[in-house]
């Protein structure tokens, strides 16, 4: 009796807590649409103005927006099929392809470069992919309710879907380019913009169809979603229509109210996919616990054989008895695990399901992407103002920051999804070294570090394997390196560890003077989405997935890779790869001066790094040169007077660039304007050049 008590109780509490979640929704909306009114009748008298480069501006953040909302929409599509996340993210998409022309025509710097006056080209653009988006949320309601009918069981086909969409954007593009358009303001009209009720009573159809269909009184993402709609219908009902002219202040509201209701669709969004990775992880926690409870199970039973095992002398008819029960148990028992492996197969294929869907994502994601950031380096190449070019520059940085967290995520998909091939190939270890550590070197010289690199002698010339992800897991780790390192060095070492004559395993230690790695963090900084410490994140940036990545490389490759570092004293990496060696004959790399030319040539070193030094007299001796080493310009000075006086110059001196108190190129000037210490060839060292430096050297 009390348990059924208590569970009338808990349904009540759950009806009256939905009950009240339904008056306390149908409130906000009533609110938030008279506010949108109110604030609109404020705006409308406003005088204030904006310009050209505020509407680019924020329709580049509507761009971006809507752009990342449809991509959302589309993964939580293919994550569970649901036609309205479909309509959603090809509309967004579209919709985010039209603001992108919309923000890059109607720009200052394309002014008049079509038929049209910017005056009707602003409007009229504008509308077009807010159409797009309203006629796309009707379009859900009447799929919705089709699907629903007992007939209508065929889901939509996402090839229409698409084709409907682009083909909307590609006719769009063609009207705007060669058709001369009508005016969009008509001041002796009570409604200045007539054209903008179209969308007005779109998205109002949309809003009252889902505040019909009901679905937004228990799910959150339509609850967003209506807010959403509520936002287009004031915006153009009022904001829009209203508007007198360009760039007055319901203008620009407008388009802020736009960048709101595509804020609140994303919102919805994410609470949809928090609450499916909440449930598969419940779902997880679920399948473990039944896991245990079976395995205690099989344990009790395995006792249980064992006790009759050691009576069945004395008690073989009770044997047989229990013998009997047992088996009836056992097929229980086989049952239950059968049930058992079907689900974790289940578990497994779902898992690898979610897993390849990311990977095969990476075209649609990175396309558009790429094409933002192609076209926002096309604009970076024309005439700007300082203040475009800088907002311009902004987008640029954001997209590449966008694109690196989408790569290592869809590399690490990949991964997960055992999609990733390693191709074996013969390639020059030092060579491609030295080509990575190149695309790091800029990286370096921005933050005054020393970027080293230093072979031993005993490492094969020519390998084989995948070179490309070789390149990645040095890119990961000098990247990371330089990152977290202010000021000293940042070196790549490689030795032989072991060497059968066909194969070899190197040993690859990446190390730096930089923050170093609490102890406590040095083994979870390996796991996906971890880095050393939370403010990482916000002073560093990065996903936390280059180091995973690197690992599920190294281990792919037949390696093993760990950390050491303290805190304040640097940080070094290490792996190891097994490589096969290869005959150097088979790669052709160059002609290499005889030995006899440079054996027995005095050598002077000037470098300020005490590791740069050390690399290089290694490389000169196992040359048979004779070098010697010192660390800035007075004392090179000094050694060349030396060795003049005692008739044992220099044929070569091997110089860094930046030094301090005396650089290179100080150096070269002072040994110039002494003749007699001026007869030995100088060469010049830098790990990144600047523009005008080649000329300077001449």
């Amino acid at each position: 009796m009390v348990g059924d008590a208590y569970g009338e109780l808990s349904i009540k509490s759950r009806r009256e807590f939905f009950q009240h979640r339904i008056r306390m929704r149908i409130l906000v909306y009533i609110l938030f649409a008279i506010t949108l009114l109110l604030a609109g009748f404020l705006l409308r008298a406003d005088a204030w103005r904006g310009n050209t480069e505020l509407h680019t501006l924020l329709e580049t953040a509507a761009t971006v927006l809507a752009l990342f909302t449809g991509a959302m929409a589309l993964i939580r599509y293919y994550a569970k099929k649901n036609s309205l996340f479909l309509l959603v993210g090809s509309g967004f998409l579209g919709a985010a392809v039209l603001d992108a022309y919309h923000a890059a025509i109607t720009s200052s710097f394309l002014a008049d470069r079509t038929p049209s006056a910017l005056s009707a080209l602003t409007p009229w653009s504008g509308t077009t992919s807010r159409v797009l988006l309203s006629l796309v949320m009707c379009a859900s309601l009447f799929v919705w309710r089709r699907e629903t009918q007992p007939a209508g069981t065929a889901k939509i086909k996402e090839s229409v879907v698409y084709v409907l969409v682009g083909a909307w954007t590609l006719i769009t593009f063609l009207l705007f380019a060669l058709v001369r358009l009508p005016p969009a303001y008509y001041p002796d009209f009570i409604i200045h913009r007539p054209a903008e009720l179209a969308p007005a009573l779109l998205f109002s159809l949309a809003a009252a169809g889902y505040l019909w269909k009901g679905l937004w009184k228990r799910d959150d993402f339509e609850h967003w979603l209506v807010l959403s709609l509520i936002v287009g219908a004031a915006s153009h009902m009022f904001y829009m229509a209203f508007s007198k002219t360009l760039f007055d202040t319901l203008y620009i509201a407008d388009h802020m109210l736009k960048i709101l209701g595509y804020l609140l669709v994303l919102t919805g969004l994410f609470i949809s996919m928090f609450s499916i990775f909440k449930s598969e992880t419940e779902n997880a926690a679920r399948l473990k616990r039944v896991n245990e409870s079976l395995a205690n199970e099989i344990a009790v039973r395995q006792q249980v054989e064992e006790d009759l095992r050691e009576t069945q002398a004395g008690l073989e008819a009770r044997v047989e008895a229990r013998t009997a029960d047992l088996a009836h148990v056992n097929e229980a028992l086989q049952a239950e695990i059968g049930e058992r492996t079907r689900a974790e197969h289940a578990a497994e294929a779902a898992s690898r399901a979610k897993s390849e869907f990311l990977a095969n994502m990476s075209h649609e994601i990175r396309t558009p992407l790429n094409g933002i950031m192609g076209m926002t380096d096309l604009a970076l190449d024309t005439d700007l103002t300082r203040e475009q070019r800088e907002y311009l520059e902004t987008a640029k940085l954001l997209g590449d920051s966008l694109l690196t967290v989408i790569n290592d995520i869809l590399d690490f998909s990949k991964i997960e999804a055992g999609k990733i091939d390693l191709e074996a190939i013969d390639f020059d270890l030092r060579d491609c070294l030295e080509a990575t550590l190149k695309t790091l070197a800029l990286r370096g010289d921005e933050k005054g570090l020393e970027l080293l690199c230093e072979i031993a002698p005993e490492v094969p010339e020519v390998v084989r394997w995948d070179s490309s992800r070789l390149r990645q897991v040095v890119v990961n780790l000098v990247g990371n390196a330089i990152k977290f390192t202010n000021e000293g060095e940042v070196a790549l070492k490689v030795c032989t560890e072991i060497s059968n004559g066909e194969n070899c395993t190197l040993h690859f230690t990446v190390s730096d003077t930089g923050v170093g790695i609490p102890a406590e963090k040095q083994k979870s900084i390996f796991d996906p989405f971890i880095q050393a410490d939370a403010s990482t994140t916000r002073k560093y940036g990065g996903t936390g997935l280059g180091l995973t990545i690197s690992t599920r490389l190294v281990a792919m490759m037949g390696g093993n890779i760990w950390v050491e570092s303290k805190i304040g004293r640097g940080t070094q990496f290490h792996f190891t790869m097994r490589l096969g060696v290869s005959d150097a004959k088979v790669i052709e790399v160059g002609a290499i001066a005889p030995p006899e030319i440079l054996r027995g040539v005095r050598v002077l070193v000037v470098d300020d790094n005490r590791t740069n030094r050390r690399i290089l007299e290694g490389m000169l001796k196992r040359w048979d040169m004779r070098p010697v080493s010192v660390e800035g310009g007075e004392q090179a000075l000094i050694a060349l007077s030396t060795a003049h006086e005692r008739q044992e110059p220099y044929g070569l001196v091997l110089t860094d660039m930046h030094m301090p108190k005396m650089d290179g190129f100080s150096l070269i000037e002072r040994i110039r304007q002494k003749p007699e210490l001026s007869t030995a060839t100088i060469m010049m060292l830098t790990s990144a050049g600047h523009r005008g430096d080649a000329a300077r050297c001449q």
